[in-house]
């Protein structure tokens, strides 16, 4: 798998959280030693120890195909490269879809009502709302 995909499919796919002690999809489980003296009981320190992962940095997630990995462990990639490659095949067409669906998605918010009314600038009559807020 290339390596540059790899990361910018990483990059793509990360939900930006992460935690001291984590499940991977595939049931594997890893930690971070650094936050587990604040976040864990000593019965959960051993199990971790013994049961687990041992990583640098916190656990960070990947979620893509509906279910969340831990970017850490490896059950992931050949998913991964099979998604990569659809979307490399397909890239043009896959292109053209975002590009017509963010059309047709902006001409419908074009047409919505309260956006026409504050686009051209008119102030809505006070009685069109309750708080203040024409929204």
């Amino acid at each position: 798998m290339n390596t540059k995909s790899l990361a910018t499919f990483k990059k793509a796919f990360r939900t930006n959280i992460s935690s001291a002690r984590a499940e991977c999809n595939c049931g594997a489980e890893f930690h971070h030693p650094d936050r587990m003296k604040w976040d864990f009981e000593d019965e959960e320190i051993q199990f971790l120890q013994n049961h687990s992962t041992e990583l640098d940095a916190p656990v960070t997630y990947l979620e893509f195909d509906n279910r969340e990995y831990v970017t850490e462990c490896d059950c992931w990639h050949k998913k991964a490269e099979r998604l990569m490659n659809f979307l490399e095949a397909y890239n043009v067409g896959i292109a053209k879809y975002l590009n017509d669906e963010r059309a047709r998605r902006m001409h419908e918010a074009a047409q919505m009502q309260i956006i026409n009314i504050l686009r051209q600038g008119d102030l809505l009559p006070q009685e069109d709302y309750d708080d203040g807020v024409p929204f």
